[in-house]
């Protein structure tokens, strides 16, 4: 998928202004994993992820017209999540899908690391035929504390005048939330970007960039890793075009 982002070398930030990092994989649904404990995955993963939750989701279906008193709680495939805490670091898996996603993003290679030993584990214990759709999502919050400004109009100037030209002005500057998104390519490669501000009480105003890209299609697994760096590729010359480089230099070693 071409883009009208130029490519540009990746920079490494030290200190990045990451909410969120998420690899999701979604695959025909297999029902050993709804109906038996993952175990033999487990001890595949639980050197690195020895921290384990299971949740139990339930679906509530309302009432049906005629019949008001009528409502039905139908359960849902279970989803258990392997987690290493000191890095903010899950893993989720139910019937449908696997991702790993952190809290605390260090580097794409180190991502990158991670989910090719995610990915390897649920292959030899699963064997996937093939993925429905694989993504990869960047969330970005820049905010006052984060990047050194103090207010609303200079946090605006961080990003390219395209994306805060509606909050500009008087007459705009009342605005507490704002969400808009933008959709590149065709399928079954896309890239979403979702931009917005927000105002967050004591913590003041903020920025989002959001960046999704995703495929949709019979896609083979052999490939996941090429698919990502692919992806990864995509979204950073994307955050890149949206930040200028005097911004970059807010997020690099030494910033206060």
């Amino acid at each position: 998928m071409s883009t009208l982002f130029p490519v540009v070398p990746e920079t490494r930030l030290e200190h990045p202004p990451l909410t969120e990092v998420v690899c999701q994989v979604r695959f025909p649904p297999i029902l050993r994993i709804a109906n038996e404990e993952p175990a033999e995955f487990q001890e595949l993963i639980r050197g690195r992820f020895p921290d384990m939750e299971k949740a139990q989701p339930v679906q509530i279906q309302l009432s049906a017209p005629g019949n008001p008193s009528a409502s039905e709680v139908e359960p849902r495939p279970p989803l258990f999540r392997f987690i290493r805490h000191e890095e903010q670091l899950t893993v989720a898996l139910t019937v449908n899908f696997y991702a790993l996603s952190t809290l605390r993003y260090t580097h794409w290679s180190d991502f990158l690391n991670g989910l090719r030993f995610v990915n390897d584990a649920v292959q030899q214990t699963y064997r996937l035929p093939h993925a429905s759709r694989i993504g990869l999502r960047y969330i970005n919050r820049l905010t006052l504390a984060n990047t050194g400004t103090d207010g609303r109009d200079e946090l605006l100037e961080l990003v390219r005048p395209e994306l805060s030209a509606t909050l500009r002005g008087p007459t705009w500057d009342k605005v507490t939330d704002m969400i808009a998104v933008l959709s590149f390519g065709t399928p079954p490669t896309q890239l979403n970007l979702r931009y917005g501000y927000e105002q967050a009480g004591d913590d003041g105003p903020a920025l989002l960039l959001d960046f999704d890209c995703f495929e949709d299609d019979r896609l083979p697994l052999d490939d996941l890793l090429e698919r990502c760096e692919r992806y990864h590729a995509l979204i950073y010359n994307a955050f890149r075009w949206c930040v200028p480089d005097d911004t970059l230099l807010r997020f690099q070693r030494g910033r206060q």
